[in-house]
């Protein structure tokens, strides 16, 4: 088989898998945050830490039979990246929040017929081809650790976070919440066998990266990545048809679409800034047991929860002080 026609199958083939999964599941970032400050509710908190665990010992475990190549990741980043990454994460948190869910989530309600996240993924593309494009190329600073010492890492790291994630009784009576994480933090894993960009399932990137290269100005095609994108939008689409959730989800009024807006620029510019999004730095770069990816995962987090706060109070200072209010 082609390679080129290998990649693009296995980036279809995945991110149809992970698309019908989040669309029966409802795996989303935004929607983990917001359940634990709404409703005190952690199953899908519990799913995220799920998938990370899944991925991360998967990731490690394919590396040291040597299937899966980590070299040459963009998740190795030097310290000097860090303030960067980390201001860039807490822009991509507040905009997923700002915006009801971060690209993953953006792709699953255009598989279900959302307008709104199709204009939303839109400015994304564009606004992370444009910064993607003005910065310089980072340095590669990961640390090559031995593959013993590497996957018993993952397995003490990532066996804790499956053990958090399963310690909640009602986590345990969910398995659409159970099941559904383990096997997005399998694709996670899964990934870097197939992907031809070095960076696993990041869809932030991939995103910017083919937007780019449509425009000229990039020579590098992620077709894994592109793929997956489309995989995504497929097998959340068959989903949704299958169980009866096809929906019109279009603008209510000037409010939305300034939301919108501000989400999906923010979630452009700071992802890329970030290297990636909460698949792609927060997954398959925790995944490779970078340092940067943890910083990433803390902004975006934060971001998220001053989004959501923002979205109650209904002013930027009004979330901040929301956010430190004991409740």
């Amino acid at each position: 088989m082609n390679t080129v026609v290998g990649f693009a199958l296995a980036g279809l083939l995945l991110g149809a898998a992970v698309g019908a999964i989040a669309q029966v599941t409802a795996f989303c970032s935004v929607g983990a945050v917001a359940d634990i400050v709404l409703a005190k509710d952690w199953r899908r908190m519990r799913s995220w830490l799920m998938a990370a665990g899944v991925a991360l010992i998967g990731t490690q475990a394919l590396s040291a039979l040597g299937w899966a190549d980590l070299t040459g990741t963009p998740y190795g980043l030097p310290i000097s990246t860090w303030p960067g990454v980390l201001l860039g994460s807490i822009a991509f948190g507040y905009g997923m929040a700002q915006a009801g869910g971060c690209v993953q989530r953006a792709l699953v309600r255009i598989g279900s017929g959302s307008v709104k996240s199709l204009a939303t993924f839109a400015l994304v593309a564009i606004f992370a081809a444009v910064t993607l494009f003005v910065m310089p190329p980072a340095e590669d600073a990961s640390v090559t650790l031995p593959h013993v010492l590497a996957l018993a890492i993952s397995l003490g790291l990532g066996g804790a976070l499956i053990v958090l994630a399963v310690a909640d009784p009602w986590f345990r009576k969910s398995p659409e919440h159970l099941w559904g994480g383990a096997a997005i933090g399998a694709a996670i894993a899964i990934a870097w066998v197939f992907a031809d960009s070095r960076r696993g399932f990041n869809l932030l990137m991939d995103t910017g990266t083919a937007a780019a290269w449509s425009v000229g100005w990039t020579d590098s095609l992620p077709v894994f990545g592109l793929a997956a994108l489309v995989g995504i939008v497929i097998g959340a689409a068959i989903s949704a048809a299958v169980r009866g959730d096809l929906a019109r989800d279009r603008f209510v009024d000037g409010d939305d679409v300034k939301r919108h807006v501000i989400g999906g620029v923010l979630m452009g510019v700071g992802g890329a800034l970030a290297y990636g999004c909460t698949f792609g730095q927060g997954l398959a770069g925790l995944s490779t047991l970078s340092m940067s990816s943890v910083i990433a995962i803390a902004g975006m987090g934060i971001g998220c929860l001053w989004g959501i706060r923002v979205l109650e109070a209904g002013t930027a200072w009004g979330g901040l002080k929301l956010m430190f209010a004991s409740r």
